[in-house]
């Protein structure tokens, strides 16, 4: 089965070029093929729709995510400019409605959690390293953990949090908050250190997609102290947040490690951080994959290997 980046990627591709109906045909039945996508599937199903001028099919395409358990926030639909066609209808109306009230009354119930994979080897004398991976946006840490646990064969504490933040679609959660991220790793940190000796001048942090993003901002902002980070398939649109927050300094010595495919849509925001991150005296290594689009490498226990022993490096 295709990736759901690269079925998405086709998509905003026929998109692009002005084959909206192409685009639609390839989202059909999807959402029962990617569950944590599903309520980007309803999504864009419905803005093809209204672009298309079929205002009533892409109402129909809403109701039904929200029958699936898919939640949106109001902006996320009333201020959406491909579903402009829709405004002033009275069912989009209601949609609007029954969504926003899910997804606050959902946002409220929701709580960060915590999978932490340990070492079988007793401590070192200054305490076990530490590695925190945040998984990417609409994913959970049950799919992310069998991807960074393997360090813990060589003694590292492996820590995958799962954000509070809700996705769009049921079981999904999003790192986009970066002052939440901030908290719930940090309150996570503390809890694993209050039962495990851990080094506190060997935390890296690392993560995939949106995930790897805030694996990067937090250590280069001095919002989590942190001697390293691993990014995978880091979003990156564009790197000038990362300017500033350089221009301000990272505030100690960092390692990065930014791991992306040359079919990733990130690959050019990759290198140019990565050049960034160098011209700054960041410690950097660009992992480049000739025929990997948006995911995980299919050698990730290798891949992290390389990458904790450049951080120590």
């Amino acid at each position: 089965m295709t990736s759901f980046s690269e079925l998405f990627a086709s998509v905003q591709a026929r998109r692009e070029s002005g084959d909206l109906a192409g685009a639609l045909a390839l989202f059909e039945g999807c959402e029962r093929d990617f569950p944590l996508q599903k309520g980007l599937v309803f999504l864009v199903r419905a803005e093809l729709l209204a672009e298309l001028r079929q205002p009533d099919r892409a109402i129909e395409s809403l109701d039904a995510a929200l029958a699936s358990g898919c939640r949106y926030k109001r902006s996320w639909l009333e201020e959406n400019p491909r579903l402009a066609a829709l405004r002033g209808s009275v069912l989009f109306r209601d949609v609007i409605e029954r969504s926003a009230r899910r997804h606050e009354e959902e946002s409220a119930a929701a709580r960060p959690e915590l999978n932490v994979v340990m070492p079988e080897s007793a401590p070192p004398p200054l305490g076990y390293p530490l590695l925190v991976a945040l998984h990417g946006n609409n994913s959970t840490m049950a799919d992310t953990v069998a991807q960074w646990s393997s360090p813990a064969s060589a003694g590292w504490v492996v820590a995958v949090p799962q954000s509070s933040e809700i996705g769009v679609s049921p079981g999904a959660f999003i790192w986009n908050e970066t002052e939440r991220a901030v908290r719930e790793v940090t309150a996570h940190i503390s809890e694993i250190a209050k039962g495990t000796r851990l080094d506190p001048d060997r935390l890296v942090m690392g993560g995939f997609s949106m995930g790897g993003l805030q694996a990067m901002a937090l250590p280069l902002t001095a919002r989590i102290r942190a001697r390293a980070f691993i990014a995978v398939a880091a979003w990156l649109p564009n790197i000038r947040e990362f300017a500033t927050m350089l221009d301000r300094g990272p505030g100690r010595d960092l390692s990065g490690y930014i791991v992306v495919g040359r079919r990733d849509p990130n690959c050019d925001g990759a290198k140019q951080l990565v050049a960034l991150l160098t011209k700054h005296r960041v410690h950097a290594h660009l992992d480049l994959r000739e025929d990997l689009g948006h995911e995980y490498p299919a050698d990730m226990p290798a891949t992290l290997s390389r990458a904790l022993a450049f951080a120590s490096s």
